[in-house]
């Protein structure tokens, strides 16, 4: 029900570049969270990461920030565990992803002797963009927007953050951390678009899976006696959630009845009303 919600709410008027990526998003998200359980890290899943990571330097390269902190990761823990055979493996793997999805656009534009225009279409150009210093609201306003649509990451972060102290060797967990902070950080910097928000979509799972596996350290910290900072700190995430959910839920509402509505200004990139004022111009 959470994840319905939060996509419907961040969906906007679709058909936008992020619903493209998801797939290969997802596949990605599966085959690690997969790993993780299984201590386990094939080649196939390598492949899976190439061409996730292809389709997104296809369509939009900020999507992939996901597959990058994966491979970076998976990286990490072949190398701690001196298993340089398997990391070997995988990199050819990731690359022939790669290459079978680029490789044949890279093969064609360089015919038509327009390699340059396509680096700069696919790369220079959303770059260029990304960083356009344009879209500056309010700090009291940055901070309710972003409050609302990365809380899963704030909760992600917190629980990971409080269940390391009983399981401080957890892949998982850390994990976690490192995907959701920087994911967190790279939305934070763009533009407010509902719609990047979506890239949060694929790693849902991952949210899942830390509150599953720290279960029995939140309960401990839940029925602590006597006075529990942490116990509060729960309990006002748990709030929060609430809070977010019922807000995403009624904005989903006002959106799709495109009523009127002050709360409008916490979701700056989209409005309904537009589009049924322009309708015209889809007629003409």
């Amino acid at each position: 029900l959470l994840t319905l919600i939060y996509y419907a709410a961040h969906y906007e008027e679709g058909n936008h570049v992020t619903e493209y990526t998801l797939p290969f998003l997802s596949a990605a998200a599966y085959c690690f969270l997969l790993s993780l359980k299984e201590d386990k890290f094939p080649p196939l899943y390598g492949f899976v990461y190439g061409l996730g990571f292809g389709a997104c330097f296809m369509i939009r390269v900020s999507d992939a920030a996901q597959i990058c902190c994966q491979c970076f990761l998976v990286a990490v823990f072949l190398l701690l565990a001196r298993d340089f055979k398997t990391l070997w493996q995988n990199i050819l793997s990731f690359l022939a992803g790669f290459a079978i999805i680029c490789l044949p656009f890279m093969i064609y534009f360089a015919a038509h002797d327009a390699l340059y225009d396509m680096i700069y279409g696919t790369i220079l150009f959303n770059l260029k963009y990304a960083n356009d210093a344009s879209f500056h609201f309010p700090l009291a306003m940055q901070l309710t927007y972003n409050l609302i649509h990365l809380l899963p990451f704030v909760i992600a972060l917190i629980v990971a953050a409080l269940a390391l102290k009983d399981n401080p060797k957890s892949r998982l967990l850390l994990s976690a951390l490192f995907i959701m902070s920087l994911l967190m950080i790279l939305l934070m910097k763009l533009r407010p678009y509902l719609h990047y928000e979506l890239i949060f979509f694929p790693v849902m799972p991952i949210l899942f899976a830390v509150v599953q596996d720290s279960s029995n350290t939140l309960q401990k910290i839940w029925r602590a006696p006597g006075l529990s900072l942490k116990r509060v700190l729960i309990k006002v995430l748990l709030v929060l959630a609430i809070i977010q959910t019922c807000t995403l839920t009624f904005w989903l509402k006002i959106t799709l009845l495109a009523e009127e509505n002050p709360i409008f200004f916490l979701f700056p990139a989209y409005d309904k009303r537009a589009e049924l004022l322009n309708r015209n111009e889809r007629q003409n």
